[in-house]
């Protein structure tokens, strides 16, 4: 999954490159090595349903439909998405196996089904005790990667619900069962093959909050930071009516809420800034060390 990861870097120095260095020459070469990523990917890696994990070194893949254990793996299919390389089409149908095959009561797992013995062709993680770490977990990084993927493609109901899981009080795995304290992330739970599904083992060591901030307030409230304008573009789940966000950048405070009257989840019908009809949803900084309120209607 990391080529797939690759393919997002690239356009991210892309974007640097014309953005910051305006580098035409740059700019192209790593047009061109994106473009070339993205076709190997989708030409050797689809599965038919979803993407492989990859491939080990004889070359045989990891992560297919021809496996017994670890047929399908999480990060594959979530950093599809939130790279871009492939088509919407397949964002959908790999997605569809992400909510059939891997999300359970504590989050989303890495793969599934555990692996119950070692595999020295494939690597460590075959080694563990099945639904413990890398070995068919929820694995709340993870987790934080399926709900930015899911906000991508307009789902917030999925993305909502599994927030709603990897938090650490969640009605399914309470923290009298898990062992996590209720205010504080844990980087993983038990998965369901494990004799003890759902016990948190290392709350508070973990990146899950620095990935779960950014999963809510840049996915699923919007707020994305650009090189010459903030983009506000939200997905939130359909019973949220409204809801807001406060966000200081670059000297100014902006106050945006969210207005919901059709209980939909995405797709901006209006949007207006300090009174004024905005004709699109990317809005220049202004830099004036002011507080500016935004108003999005959602339709």
């Amino acid at each position: 999954w990391t080529t797939i990861a690759l393919h997002y870097a690239l356009l991210q120095m892309l974007e640097i490159a014309e953005h910051l260095l305006q580098d035409e020459a740059l700019a192209e070469e790593l047009g061109s090595m994106a473009a070339t990523v993205k076709k190997v990917v989708n030409d050797v890696a689809w599965d038919g349903e979803w993407f492989l994990e990859g491939f080990n070194d004889d070359g045989i893949p990891v992560g297919t439909h021809k496996e017994a254990e670890g047929r399908i793996y999480l990060n594959p299919q979530t950093w599809a998405v939130i790279s871009r390389i492939t088509t919407p089409e397949r964002e959908q149908m790999s997605m569809k196996q992400v909510d059939e095959q891997l999300c359970c009561d504590y989050g989303t797992l890495t793969l599934t089904p555990a692996y119950t013995k070692a595999n020295p062709d494939i690597g460590r993680l075959t080694a563990f005790v099945p639904g413990i770490w890398e070995n068919g977990c929820p694995y709340c990084h993870g987790s934080a990667f399926k709900i930015v993927a899911d906000c991508l493609i307009g789902r917030g109901d999925q993305a909502y619900d599994t927030l709603s899981r990897v938090m650490p009080d969640h009605e399914s795995n309470p923290s009298e069962h898990s062992g996590c304290e209720p205010y504080a992330f844990t980087n993983m739970y038990l998965g369901p093959q494990n004799p003890r599904a759902g016990f948190a083992m290392f709350g508070w060591i973990s990146g899950t909050a620095g990935w779960i901030f950014r999963a809510v307030t840049q996915w699923m409230l919007g707020f994305h930071a650009g090189y010459d304008a903030i983009t506000i573009q939200p997905c939130i789940p359909s019973q949220w009516l409204e809801c807001s966000i406060t966000r200081r950048f670059r000297k100014n405070t902006y106050h945006i809420t969210i207005q919901n009257p059709n209980g939909v989840q995405s797709g901006i019908q209006h949007i207006e800034m300090d009174g004024v009809v905005q004709n699109s949803n990317q809005i220049s900084y202004a830099e004036d060390g002011a507080e500016h309120h935004i108003v999005v209607t959602l339709g």
